[in-house]
């Protein structure tokens, strides 16, 4: 696991794409081999490490495989964020590097986990509304036509 957060957390900006993304996937099948209640999941490192992995610059990664990843890591266990960093994931979710990336696949799969992050905040979603504000309108048609 300590290498699992050295990738994640220091050296993510210089190993190959294929590691950072295998890291990433790594961790989200972590979670996955036990029940989401358990105390390996909910207790000890885990959290730990997707606190951390919010920390790093991972979402501007240029391989549409490690952006998607991290994202898709972010909306599965947003339990463990803080409202910083679930405003700031919102962020990054529609900027650039994700809704309005070239690459048409990141855009769909991430307008699909924004979504998914707004169902899972059930009520404390309407915090996020200046955030999403500031992608509305026509922006939002031209990039998914």
């Amino acid at each position: 696991m300590h290498s699992l957060y050295n990738i994640l957390t220091v050296l993510y900006t210089i190993v190959p794409f294929y590691q950072l993304e295998g890291a990433v996937r790594l961790l989200h099948c972590f979670a996955l081999c036990g029940n989401h209640n358990s105390n390996y999941v909910n207790e000890g490192i885990f959290p730990s490490l997707i606190k951390a992995i919010h920390s790093t610059d991972i979402a501007s990664h240029t391989h549409p495989l490690v952006v998607t990843s991290y994202y898709e890591l972010s909306v599965r266990y947003y339990k463990f964020m803080d409202i910083n960093d679930v405003q700031r994931t919102v962020t990054l979710l529609l900027g650039t590097n994700a809704m309005r990336s070239s690459v048409y696949q990141v855009r769909c799969r991430c307008a699909y986990f924004f979504l998914k992050m707004t169902e899972a905040m059930e009520g404390k979603a309407s915090m996020l509304l200046p955030t999403i504000g500031s992608f509305s309108g026509t922006t939002f048609i031209n990039y998914f036509m």
